[in-house]
């Protein structure tokens, strides 16, 4: 797993996360 992979996959998350709140 690239660094680049991590990051996209961490902002992915982020935004999962903030969705399931809202």
């Amino acid at each position: 797993m690239t660094p680049e992979q991590h990051v996209v996959h961490d902002r992915i998350e982020k935004l999962t996360r903030t969705h399931r709140k809202m």
